[in-house]
Protein backbone atom coordinates (compact mmCIF):
# COMPACT_ATOMS: atom_id res chain seq x y z
CA UNK A 1 0.00 0.00 0.00
CA UNK A 2 1.27 2.94 -1.10
CA UNK A 3 1.98 5.30 2.20
CA UNK A 4 0.87 8.51 0.38
CA UNK A 5 -2.28 7.52 0.83
CA UNK A 6 -1.84 8.86 4.74
CA UNK A 7 -1.67 12.58 3.33
CA UNK A 8 -4.87 13.38 3.39
CA UNK A 9 -5.56 12.05 7.57
CA UNK A 10 -2.89 14.56 8.38
CA UNK A 11 -4.71 17.40 9.52
CA UNK A 12 -7.88 15.27 10.29
CA UNK A 13 -5.77 13.43 12.98
CA UNK A 14 -3.59 17.24 13.89
CA UNK A 15 -7.22 18.10 14.73
CA UNK A 16 -8.47 15.27 16.81
CA UNK A 17 -5.28 15.59 19.05
CA UNK A 18 -5.57 19.29 19.11
CA UNK A 19 -9.77 19.15 20.20
CA UNK A 20 -8.43 16.46 23.47
CA UNK A 21 -4.97 17.62 24.38
CA UNK A 22 -4.39 20.83 25.73
CA UNK A 23 -0.72 21.38 25.09
CA UNK A 24 -0.34 22.48 21.74
CA UNK A 25 3.53 20.52 21.98
CA UNK A 26 2.13 17.32 23.46
CA UNK A 27 -0.50 17.19 20.70
CA UNK A 28 1.82 17.29 18.03
CA UNK A 29 4.12 14.83 19.75
CA UNK A 30 0.30 12.62 19.87
CA UNK A 31 -0.03 12.82 16.30
CA UNK A 32 3.63 11.97 15.53
CA UNK A 33 3.24 8.77 18.07
CA UNK A 34 -0.21 7.63 15.72
CA UNK A 35 1.43 8.57 12.70
CA UNK A 36 4.53 6.09 13.47
CA UNK A 37 2.28 3.28 14.50
CA UNK A 38 -0.02 3.58 11.63
CA UNK A 39 3.11 3.89 9.08
CA UNK A 40 4.86 0.78 10.81
CA UNK A 41 1.50 -1.23 10.53
CA UNK A 42 1.67 -0.60 6.92
CA UNK A 43 4.63 -1.95 6.50
CA UNK A 44 3.91 -4.83 8.70
CA UNK A 45 -0.25 -5.90 7.75
CA UNK A 46 -2.47 -5.72 5.02
CA UNK A 47 -4.83 -3.15 5.76
CA UNK A 48 -8.08 -3.88 4.12
CA UNK A 49 -9.94 -0.53 5.44
CA UNK A 50 -7.11 2.62 6.06
CA UNK A 51 -9.99 4.89 7.06
CA UNK A 52 -11.13 2.49 10.03
CA UNK A 53 -7.63 1.44 10.86
CA UNK A 54 -6.14 4.78 11.04
CA UNK A 55 -8.58 6.06 13.19
CA UNK A 56 -8.58 3.03 15.33
CA UNK A 57 -5.01 3.62 16.05
CA UNK A 58 -5.68 7.31 16.73
CA UNK A 59 -8.43 6.63 19.71
CA UNK A 60 -5.90 3.47 21.33
CA UNK A 61 -2.49 5.76 21.33
CA UNK A 62 -4.97 8.50 23.06
CA UNK A 63 -5.88 6.18 25.74
CA UNK A 64 -2.13 5.24 26.32
CA UNK A 65 -1.21 8.38 26.28
CA UNK A 66 -3.74 9.48 29.15
CA UNK A 67 -2.71 6.70 30.85
CA UNK A 68 1.11 7.58 30.20
CA UNK A 69 0.02 11.49 31.47
CA UNK A 70 -1.55 9.96 34.49
CA UNK A 71 -4.55 12.14 34.02
CA UNK A 72 -7.61 10.25 34.34
CA UNK A 73 -10.13 13.51 34.00
CA UNK A 74 -8.84 13.75 30.26
CA UNK A 75 -10.40 10.28 30.03
CA UNK A 76 -14.00 11.39 30.98
CA UNK A 77 -13.12 14.75 27.83
CA UNK A 78 -13.86 12.08 25.12
CA UNK A 79 -17.55 11.38 26.90
CA UNK A 80 -18.41 14.76 27.65
CA UNK A 81 -20.41 15.13 24.26
CA UNK A 82 -22.81 12.73 26.27
CA UNK A 83 -23.19 14.96 29.52
CA UNK A 84 -24.52 17.79 29.00
CA UNK A 85 -28.09 19.61 28.26
CA UNK A 86 -29.40 23.05 27.88
CA UNK A 87 -32.44 22.01 29.35
CA UNK A 88 -31.43 22.32 32.94
CA UNK A 89 -32.60 21.49 36.27
CA UNK A 90 -31.50 21.01 40.30
CA UNK A 91 -29.86 17.67 40.19
CA UNK A 92 -28.30 16.12 43.08
CA UNK A 93 -25.02 15.56 42.03
CA UNK A 94 -23.46 11.96 43.45
CA UNK A 95 -26.83 11.00 41.69
CA UNK A 96 -26.06 12.44 38.31
CA UNK A 97 -22.27 10.45 38.94
CA UNK A 98 -24.37 7.37 38.83
CA UNK A 99 -26.43 7.78 35.78
CA UNK A 100 -23.30 8.76 33.74
CA UNK A 101 -21.39 5.51 34.94
CA UNK A 102 -24.92 3.50 34.24
CA UNK A 103 -24.83 5.83 30.67
CA UNK A 104 -21.38 4.90 29.45
CA UNK A 105 -21.83 1.30 30.59
CA UNK A 106 -25.54 0.98 28.30
CA UNK A 107 -23.53 2.12 25.55
CA UNK A 108 -21.11 -0.02 25.47
CA UNK A 109 -23.24 -3.37 25.57
CA UNK A 110 -24.29 -1.84 22.40
CA UNK A 111 -23.70 -4.30 19.28
CA UNK A 112 -20.76 -3.16 16.91
CA UNK A 113 -22.74 -1.30 14.07
CA UNK A 114 -23.84 0.97 16.50
CA UNK A 115 -21.55 1.57 18.82
CA UNK A 116 -19.36 2.45 16.72
CA UNK A 117 -20.96 5.31 15.31
CA UNK A 118 -22.79 6.11 18.16
CA UNK A 119 -19.48 6.78 20.15
CA UNK A 120 -18.17 8.53 17.35
CA UNK A 121 -21.18 10.92 16.88
CA UNK A 122 -21.65 11.53 20.61
CA UNK A 123 -18.40 11.58 22.12
CA UNK A 124 -15.73 12.42 18.92
CA UNK A 125 -18.54 14.91 17.50
CA UNK A 126 -18.13 13.13 14.19
CA UNK A 127 -20.71 14.97 11.66
CA UNK A 128 -23.38 12.76 10.18
CA UNK A 129 -22.31 13.46 6.87
CA UNK A 130 -18.38 12.23 7.71
CA UNK A 131 -19.63 9.41 9.45
CA UNK A 132 -21.39 8.78 5.89
CA UNK A 133 -18.27 8.30 4.59
CA UNK A 134 -16.39 6.59 6.81
CA UNK A 135 -18.43 3.69 7.06
CA UNK A 136 -19.79 4.00 3.73
CA UNK A 137 -23.42 3.97 4.62
CA UNK A 138 -26.02 6.53 3.36
CA UNK A 139 -26.92 9.31 5.86
CA UNK A 140 -30.21 7.63 6.51
CA UNK A 141 -29.01 4.38 7.84
CA UNK A 142 -26.62 6.18 9.93
CA UNK A 143 -29.37 8.47 11.55
CA UNK A 144 -31.51 5.36 12.07
CA UNK A 145 -28.48 3.55 13.81
CA UNK A 146 -28.48 6.48 16.30
CA UNK A 147 -31.98 6.07 17.11
CA UNK A 148 -32.05 2.73 17.35
CA UNK A 149 -28.69 3.23 20.02
CA UNK A 150 -30.78 5.96 21.56
CA UNK A 151 -33.76 4.13 22.17
CA UNK A 152 -32.33 0.61 23.58
CA UNK A 153 -30.00 2.57 26.64
CA UNK A 154 -33.66 4.89 26.68
CA UNK A 155 -35.05 1.45 27.86
CA UNK A 156 -32.31 1.19 30.46
CA UNK A 157 -31.99 4.65 31.83
CA UNK A 158 -35.30 5.83 31.42
CA UNK A 159 -36.71 8.81 29.12
CA UNK A 160 -36.06 11.82 30.97
CA UNK A 161 -32.56 10.97 31.49
CA UNK A 162 -32.01 10.46 27.68
CA UNK A 163 -33.16 14.19 27.28
CA UNK A 164 -31.06 15.82 29.59
CA UNK A 165 -28.07 13.91 27.98
CA UNK A 166 -28.57 14.20 23.93
CA UNK A 167 -29.88 18.15 23.92
CA UNK A 168 -26.53 19.00 22.19
CA UNK A 169 -25.84 22.75 21.99
CA UNK A 170 -24.64 23.65 18.39
CA UNK A 171 -22.92 26.33 17.97
CA UNK A 172 -20.77 28.54 15.50
CA UNK A 173 -17.46 29.68 17.11
CA UNK A 174 -16.08 32.69 15.50
CA UNK A 175 -14.16 35.85 16.48
CA UNK A 176 -13.79 39.73 16.02
CA UNK A 177 -10.22 40.32 16.63
CA UNK A 178 -7.27 37.83 15.94
CA UNK A 179 -8.55 34.45 18.08
CA UNK A 180 -7.88 30.63 17.08
CA UNK A 181 -11.08 29.76 17.49
CA UNK A 182 -10.05 25.95 17.05
CA UNK A 183 -8.57 26.00 20.80
CA UNK A 184 -12.02 26.53 22.48
CA UNK A 185 -15.36 25.75 22.79
CA UNK A 186 -15.08 22.59 21.36
CA UNK A 187 -16.50 20.40 23.80
CA UNK A 188 -20.28 20.32 25.12
CA UNK A 189 -18.48 19.89 28.06
CA UNK A 190 -17.35 23.42 27.89
CA UNK A 191 -20.26 25.25 26.23
CA UNK A 192 -22.43 23.80 28.56
CA UNK A 193 -20.99 25.12 31.48
CA UNK A 194 -20.77 28.81 29.60
CA UNK A 195 -23.93 28.59 28.36
CA UNK A 196 -25.11 27.58 32.29
CA UNK A 197 -22.90 30.73 33.33
CA UNK A 198 -24.10 33.32 30.65
CA UNK A 199 -27.17 35.03 32.60
CA UNK A 200 -25.43 34.97 35.91
CA UNK A 201 -22.89 34.46 37.38
CA UNK A 202 -22.86 30.70 38.84
CA UNK A 203 -20.12 29.11 41.42
CA UNK A 204 -19.08 25.55 40.85
CA UNK A 205 -21.63 23.96 42.54
CA UNK A 206 -24.54 25.98 40.96
CA UNK A 207 -23.03 25.44 37.56
CA UNK A 208 -23.02 21.28 38.68
CA UNK A 209 -26.81 21.55 39.54
CA UNK A 210 -27.82 23.40 36.27
CA UNK A 211 -26.28 21.59 34.03
CA UNK A 212 -26.26 18.36 35.48
CA UNK A 213 -22.24 17.68 35.28
CA UNK A 214 -20.11 16.22 38.03
CA UNK A 215 -18.29 19.01 39.98
CA UNK A 216 -15.34 16.93 38.83
CA UNK A 217 -15.15 17.85 35.37
CA UNK A 218 -16.54 21.10 35.77
CA UNK A 219 -13.54 21.94 38.11
CA UNK A 220 -11.32 20.15 35.40
CA UNK A 221 -12.60 22.25 32.83
CA UNK A 222 -12.77 25.65 33.94
CA UNK A 223 -8.73 26.39 33.85
CA UNK A 224 -9.00 26.24 30.14
CA UNK A 225 -11.96 28.33 29.77
CA UNK A 226 -10.44 31.23 31.86
CA UNK A 227 -7.42 30.58 30.19
CA UNK A 228 -8.98 31.02 26.95
CA UNK A 229 -11.10 34.04 27.91
CA UNK A 230 -14.44 32.40 27.55
CA UNK A 231 -15.01 32.87 31.43
CA UNK A 232 -14.13 35.32 33.90
CA UNK A 233 -13.98 34.03 37.77
CA UNK A 234 -15.87 36.85 40.18
CA UNK A 235 -15.44 35.76 43.79
CA UNK A 236 -16.26 32.70 43.93
CA UNK A 237 -18.24 32.41 41.12
CA UNK A 238 -18.07 31.94 36.99
CA UNK A 239 -19.42 34.12 34.71
CA UNK A 240 -19.54 33.88 30.90
CA UNK A 241 -17.18 36.57 29.27
CA UNK A 242 -18.77 36.62 25.58
CA UNK A 243 -22.18 37.06 23.74
CA UNK A 244 -23.82 33.89 22.77
CA UNK A 245 -26.57 35.11 19.94
CA UNK A 246 -29.23 32.42 20.98
CA UNK A 247 -31.82 31.82 17.67
CA UNK A 248 -34.39 33.66 19.86
CA UNK A 249 -32.64 37.01 19.82
CA UNK A 250 -31.71 37.08 16.42
CA UNK A 251 -32.40 39.92 14.67
CA UNK A 252 -36.05 39.90 12.54
CA UNK A 253 -34.30 38.97 9.09
CA UNK A 254 -37.23 38.56 7.16
CA UNK A 255 -37.36 41.70 5.78
CA UNK A 256 -33.98 40.83 3.85
CA UNK A 257 -35.04 37.28 2.84
CA UNK A 258 -38.07 38.26 1.01
CA UNK A 259 -35.77 40.56 -0.77
CA UNK A 260 -36.24 40.65 -5.34
CA UNK A 261 -32.92 39.76 -5.54
CA UNK A 262 -33.40 40.17 -9.73
CA UNK A 263 -33.52 43.83 -9.77
CA UNK A 264 -30.05 44.37 -7.90
CA UNK A 265 -28.64 41.90 -10.06
CA UNK A 266 -30.38 43.26 -13.36
CA UNK A 267 -29.07 46.33 -12.30
CA UNK A 268 -25.43 45.30 -11.83
CA UNK A 269 -25.34 43.28 -14.85
CA UNK A 270 -25.73 46.58 -16.62
CA UNK A 271 -23.09 47.98 -15.10
CA UNK A 272 -20.85 45.50 -15.95
CA UNK A 273 -21.85 44.91 -19.46
CA UNK A 274 -21.63 48.63 -20.16
CA UNK A 275 -18.15 48.54 -19.48
CA UNK A 276 -16.44 45.57 -20.81
CA UNK A 277 -14.55 46.83 -23.78
CA UNK A 278 -12.79 49.04 -21.34
CA UNK A 279 -11.83 46.22 -19.05
CA UNK A 280 -10.69 44.13 -21.73
CA UNK A 281 -7.93 46.95 -23.06
CA UNK A 282 -6.66 46.87 -19.45
CA UNK A 283 -4.25 44.41 -20.36
CA UNK A 284 -4.12 41.87 -17.86
CA UNK A 285 -3.43 38.41 -18.60
CA UNK A 286 -6.54 36.54 -19.69
CA UNK A 287 -8.10 39.71 -20.44
CA UNK A 288 -8.43 38.44 -24.16
CA UNK A 289 -9.77 35.46 -22.89
CA UNK A 290 -13.92 38.45 -22.70
CA UNK A 291 -15.71 39.21 -19.12
CA UNK A 292 -17.50 36.13 -18.72
CA UNK A 293 -13.75 34.56 -17.69
CA UNK A 294 -13.72 37.16 -14.94
CA UNK A 295 -17.73 37.51 -14.36
CA UNK A 296 -17.61 36.16 -10.92
CA UNK A 297 -14.81 38.17 -9.65
CA UNK A 298 -16.16 42.00 -10.96
CA UNK A 299 -19.31 40.77 -9.50
CA UNK A 300 -17.75 40.11 -5.96
CA UNK A 301 -15.50 43.39 -6.27
CA UNK A 302 -18.36 46.12 -7.51
CA UNK A 303 -20.86 44.66 -4.45
CA UNK A 304 -18.27 44.58 -1.98
CA UNK A 305 -16.88 47.92 -2.86
CA UNK A 306 -20.41 49.49 -2.90
CA UNK A 307 -21.47 48.17 0.57
CA UNK A 308 -18.28 48.81 2.55
CA UNK A 309 -19.12 52.77 0.71
CA UNK A 310 -22.13 52.43 2.67
CA UNK A 311 -21.20 51.14 5.58
CA UNK A 312 -18.15 54.14 5.93
CA UNK A 313 -20.00 56.73 5.02
CA UNK A 314 -23.18 55.96 7.00
CA UNK A 315 -22.94 54.31 9.57
CA UNK A 316 -20.70 55.18 12.75
CA UNK A 317 -18.60 51.95 13.14
CA UNK A 318 -15.15 52.71 14.39
CA UNK A 319 -13.77 50.08 16.00
CA UNK A 320 -12.41 50.79 19.69
CA UNK A 321 -8.84 48.82 20.48
CA UNK A 322 -9.46 44.89 20.94
CA UNK A 323 -8.57 43.71 24.27
CA UNK A 324 -5.77 41.51 25.04
CA UNK A 325 -6.20 38.22 25.54
CA UNK A 326 -4.32 35.77 28.07
CA UNK A 327 -3.46 33.00 24.66
CA UNK A 328 -1.33 36.14 23.21
CA UNK A 329 -4.23 37.39 20.69
CA UNK A 330 -6.93 39.87 20.78
CA UNK A 331 -10.35 40.75 20.45
CA UNK A 332 -13.87 38.55 22.00
CA UNK A 333 -15.10 35.05 20.95
CA UNK A 334 -18.46 35.45 18.98
CA UNK A 335 -20.63 32.88 19.03
CA UNK A 336 -24.15 32.04 17.78
CA UNK A 337 -26.55 29.33 18.64
CA UNK A 338 -27.21 27.23 15.35
CA UNK A 339 -30.74 25.33 14.09
CA UNK A 340 -30.35 21.49 14.95
CA UNK A 341 -29.71 20.40 11.49
CA UNK A 342 -27.22 23.06 10.29
CA UNK A 343 -23.92 22.02 9.51
CA UNK A 344 -22.22 20.49 12.29
CA UNK A 345 -18.62 21.42 10.83
CA UNK A 346 -17.62 24.93 12.26
CA UNK A 347 -15.66 25.64 8.93
CA UNK A 348 -18.84 24.75 6.63
CA UNK A 349 -20.44 28.17 5.23
CA UNK A 350 -24.10 28.53 4.80
CA UNK A 351 -24.85 28.47 0.96
CA UNK A 352 -24.95 32.26 0.09
CA UNK A 353 -21.39 33.01 2.48
CA UNK A 354 -19.88 34.78 0.78
CA UNK A 355 -16.13 33.33 1.72
CA UNK A 356 -12.73 35.78 0.69
CA UNK A 357 -9.54 33.89 1.37
CA UNK A 358 -5.89 35.28 0.51
CA UNK A 359 -2.42 33.63 0.15
CA UNK A 360 0.49 35.52 0.08
CA UNK A 361 3.01 34.15 -2.75
CA UNK A 362 6.46 35.36 -3.14
CA UNK A 363 5.35 36.98 -6.34
CA UNK A 364 2.79 38.68 -5.02
CA UNK A 365 -0.67 37.68 -3.31
CA UNK A 366 -3.55 34.85 -4.59
CA UNK A 367 -7.44 35.50 -3.48
CA UNK A 368 -10.13 33.64 -4.25
CA UNK A 369 -14.08 34.50 -3.90
CA UNK A 370 -16.29 31.94 -3.58
CA UNK A 371 -19.61 31.38 -2.15
CA UNK A 372 -21.22 28.42 -0.21
CA UNK A 373 -24.11 27.35 -2.46
CA UNK A 374 -21.55 27.41 -5.46
CA UNK A 375 -17.75 26.70 -5.10
CA UNK A 376 -15.20 24.08 -4.57
CA UNK A 377 -13.80 23.03 -1.36
CA UNK A 378 -10.63 21.89 -3.20
CA UNK A 379 -9.38 25.11 -4.30
CA UNK A 380 -9.64 26.70 -0.77
CA UNK A 381 -7.62 23.57 0.60
CA UNK A 382 -4.13 23.51 0.94
CA UNK A 383 -3.49 22.00 -1.91
CA UNK A 384 -5.20 24.37 -4.08
CA UNK A 385 -4.55 27.70 -4.86
CA UNK A 386 -2.84 28.56 -1.09
CA UNK A 387 -0.11 25.67 -2.64
CA UNK A 388 0.04 27.92 -5.79
CA UNK A 389 1.13 30.89 -3.56
CA UNK A 390 3.68 28.55 -2.08
CA UNK A 391 4.95 27.26 -4.68
CA UNK A 392 5.06 30.54 -7.07
CA UNK A 393 9.11 31.55 -6.86
CA UNK A 394 10.29 30.55 -10.48
CA UNK A 395 6.78 31.91 -12.04
CA UNK A 396 6.03 35.35 -14.13
CA UNK A 397 2.50 35.80 -12.86
CA UNK A 398 2.34 39.06 -14.66
CA UNK A 399 2.43 37.33 -17.93
CA UNK A 400 0.71 34.02 -16.77
CA UNK A 401 3.99 31.62 -17.30
CA UNK A 402 4.33 28.98 -14.02
CA UNK A 403 8.05 27.90 -13.62
CA UNK A 404 7.83 24.74 -12.71
CA UNK A 405 11.52 23.31 -12.61
CA UNK A 406 11.51 23.77 -9.01
CA UNK A 407 8.18 22.09 -8.41
CA UNK A 408 7.90 17.81 -7.09
CA UNK A 409 5.73 15.94 -9.11
CA UNK A 410 2.85 15.63 -6.40
CA UNK A 411 2.36 19.26 -5.82
CA UNK A 412 2.04 19.72 -9.32
CA UNK A 413 -0.29 17.43 -10.00
CA UNK A 414 -1.98 18.28 -6.98
CA UNK A 415 -2.22 21.96 -8.84
CA UNK A 416 -3.53 20.42 -12.49
CA UNK A 417 -6.07 18.42 -10.91
CA UNK A 418 -7.59 21.40 -9.81
CA UNK A 419 -6.86 22.91 -13.08
CA UNK A 420 -4.86 26.20 -11.47
CA UNK A 421 -2.32 25.49 -13.91
CA UNK A 422 -2.53 24.00 -17.86
CA UNK A 423 0.04 22.98 -20.06
CA UNK A 424 -0.01 24.61 -23.61
CA UNK A 425 2.55 24.22 -26.19
CA UNK A 426 4.60 27.09 -24.36
CA UNK A 427 5.17 24.59 -20.97
CA UNK A 428 2.84 25.17 -17.77
CA UNK A 429 0.62 28.02 -17.33
CA UNK A 430 -1.93 29.98 -15.03
CA UNK A 431 -5.33 29.04 -15.46
CA UNK A 432 -6.20 31.89 -13.80
CA UNK A 433 -6.48 36.08 -14.21
CA UNK A 434 -3.09 37.63 -12.87
CA UNK A 435 -2.72 41.66 -12.36
CA UNK A 436 -0.24 44.13 -11.85
CA UNK A 437 -1.16 46.69 -8.78
CA UNK A 438 -1.51 49.09 -11.69
CA UNK A 439 -3.93 46.92 -13.64
CA UNK A 440 -6.07 45.97 -10.16
CA UNK A 441 -6.59 49.26 -9.68
CA UNK A 442 -7.70 50.23 -13.10
CA UNK A 443 -10.38 47.17 -13.24
CA UNK A 444 -11.59 48.57 -9.24
CA UNK A 445 -12.28 52.01 -10.98
CA UNK A 446 -13.89 50.88 -14.01
CA UNK A 447 -16.24 48.53 -12.59
CA UNK A 448 -17.04 51.14 -9.44
CA UNK A 449 -20.57 51.17 -8.92
CA UNK A 450 -21.68 54.80 -8.42
CA UNK A 451 -23.38 56.28 -5.14
CA UNK A 452 -26.30 58.22 -7.22
CA UNK A 453 -27.07 55.00 -9.13
CA UNK A 454 -30.38 52.79 -8.55
CA UNK A 455 -28.14 49.91 -6.87
CA UNK A 456 -26.46 51.80 -4.58
CA UNK A 457 -30.00 53.25 -3.88
CA UNK A 458 -31.41 50.03 -2.75
CA UNK A 459 -28.70 48.54 -1.25
CA UNK A 460 -28.49 51.91 1.10
CA UNK A 461 -31.86 51.37 2.36
CA UNK A 462 -31.19 47.20 2.91
CA UNK A 463 -28.46 48.11 5.31
CA UNK A 464 -30.02 50.55 7.17
CA UNK A 465 -33.21 48.46 7.96
CA UNK A 466 -30.79 45.48 9.12
CA UNK A 467 -28.91 47.56 11.14
CA UNK A 468 -31.61 49.04 13.13
CA UNK A 469 -32.68 45.25 13.52
CA UNK A 470 -29.36 44.21 15.06
CA UNK A 471 -29.01 46.95 17.70
CA UNK A 472 -32.53 46.30 18.63
CA UNK A 473 -31.88 42.67 19.12
CA UNK A 474 -28.23 43.37 21.37
CA UNK A 475 -29.56 45.54 23.38
CA UNK A 476 -32.33 43.57 24.57
CA UNK A 477 -30.89 40.41 25.23
CA UNK A 478 -27.19 40.73 26.17
CA UNK A 479 -26.89 40.48 30.19
CA UNK A 480 -25.42 44.06 31.41
CA UNK A 481 -21.79 43.07 32.50
CA UNK A 482 -21.32 42.62 28.79
CA UNK A 483 -22.70 45.72 27.61
CA UNK A 484 -19.07 46.84 26.69
CA UNK A 485 -18.66 44.37 24.02
CA UNK A 486 -22.35 45.16 22.11
CA UNK A 487 -20.48 47.75 20.08
CA UNK A 488 -18.14 45.62 18.73
CA UNK A 489 -20.97 42.55 18.22
CA UNK A 490 -22.60 44.68 15.89
CA UNK A 491 -19.93 45.83 14.11
CA UNK A 492 -18.88 41.91 13.62
CA UNK A 493 -22.53 41.48 13.11
CA UNK A 494 -22.88 44.12 10.50
CA UNK A 495 -19.81 43.27 8.29
CA UNK A 496 -21.54 39.79 7.44
CA UNK A 497 -24.34 41.36 5.63
CA UNK A 498 -22.46 42.79 2.59
CA UNK A 499 -21.04 38.73 2.28
CA UNK A 500 -24.73 37.99 2.51
CA UNK A 501 -25.98 40.43 -0.10
CA UNK A 502 -22.91 39.60 -2.07
CA UNK A 503 -23.90 36.09 -2.22
CA UNK A 504 -27.32 36.13 -2.68
CA UNK A 505 -27.05 38.70 -6.19
CA UNK A 506 -24.38 36.43 -7.32
CA UNK A 507 -26.84 33.75 -6.94
CA UNK A 508 -29.64 35.54 -9.02
CA UNK A 509 -26.73 36.35 -11.67
CA UNK A 510 -26.14 32.52 -11.76
CA UNK A 511 -29.88 31.54 -11.97
CA UNK A 512 -30.56 33.96 -14.44
CA UNK A 513 -27.99 32.99 -17.06
CA UNK A 514 -25.79 36.19 -16.80
CA UNK A 515 -22.62 34.58 -15.21
CA UNK A 516 -22.05 30.62 -15.45
CA UNK A 517 -22.01 27.98 -12.87
CA UNK A 518 -18.49 27.78 -11.18
CA UNK A 519 -16.97 24.78 -12.79
CA UNK A 520 -13.25 22.99 -13.12
CA UNK A 521 -12.27 22.31 -16.94
CA UNK A 522 -9.34 23.28 -18.85
CA UNK A 523 -11.47 25.98 -21.29
CA UNK A 524 -12.25 28.25 -18.84
CA UNK A 525 -10.35 30.29 -15.63
CA UNK A 526 -10.79 28.37 -12.03
CA UNK A 527 -14.10 30.91 -11.11
CA UNK A 528 -13.21 33.42 -8.09
CA UNK A 529 -9.31 32.54 -8.24
CA UNK A 530 -7.21 35.91 -9.30
CA UNK A 531 -3.69 37.02 -8.85
CA UNK A 532 -2.04 40.68 -7.75
CA UNK A 533 1.42 41.38 -7.59
CA UNK A 534 2.71 42.86 -4.39
CA UNK A 535 1.42 42.56 -0.81
CA UNK A 536 -1.97 41.63 0.36
CA UNK A 537 -4.35 44.10 -0.54
CA UNK A 538 -7.93 44.51 1.47
CA UNK A 539 -10.33 44.03 -0.62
Amino acid sequence: MDNDRIIPYIEPILRFCYNRVSDRYDAEDLASEIFCSVLEGLEKYKIESLDAWIWRVARNRYARFCDEKNRPSIMFLGIDNLYDSPDYCETDAEDTEQKYEAIFTCMHTLAREYRDIFVDHYIEDVSIKKLSEKYSLPETTIKWRLNVGRQRIKESIGEYDMDKIYKRLNWHVYCNGQIDTRKYLRTQVERAICEAAYENPLTVEEISLKTGLPTLYIEDTLPGLIQGDCIVQIGKKYATDFIIRHQCDRPDNSYFHSLEWEPLAKDLEQIIRSNEHKIKNIGFYGSERGINEISHIIAHLSLRDITLRIIRDDFNLTNPPFPPRKDGGYGWLLVDEMAEGSPEDWHLPPPYSCINNSAQGIKGCYYYYSIGKHFSDNINSSLGFRLLAKRDNMSEPEKGFFGSNNIDEIDLAHLISNHLIIKNDSGYVYNIPTFTEKQFEDLKNTVRVSDDTILAKKLREIMHIHYNAICESLESCVPKRLKNQVHQRTIGDFYELPNGIIGHVIDKLITMGVIREPSIMDSHFVDGVFFISGNYQHI
